[in-house]
């Protein structure tokens, strides 16, 4: 029996083994739901993450903050120094 090739793509779903999504989802459950604020960034400092804790921590709805660059969060007096900290990120260095 001849099957004719198809042109689709199997769905990304297909194609990861069920306990790696159920891995994930737990993953993800915990990260989104946990009390400790988890927030992240892209490489130009774009927030591209936050969680329900952040929200708790800095009183910014996730709508508020996504997109925005993550040195909102930083007291004036404090900017030259998170600069100097993502510079140093961006250059590779682990903390």
């Amino acid at each position: 029996m001849n099957k004719e090739p198809t042109n689709q793509k199997p769905k990304i779903e297909e194609s990861i083994p069920k306990s790696n999504t159920i891995a994930f989802d737990l993953a993800s459950s915990i990260i989104n739901n946990t009390s400790d604020g988890v927030i992240a960034t892209n490489l130009k400092g774009e927030i591209t993450f936050w969680n329900k804790g952040a929200t708790q921590m800095y009183n910014y709805s996730k709508e508020e903050v996504l997109g925005k660059h993550v040195t909102m969060l930083y007291k004036k007096e404090n900017l030259i120094s998170a600069a100097d900290r993502i510079k140093r990120v961006l250059a590779g260095e682990v903390f």
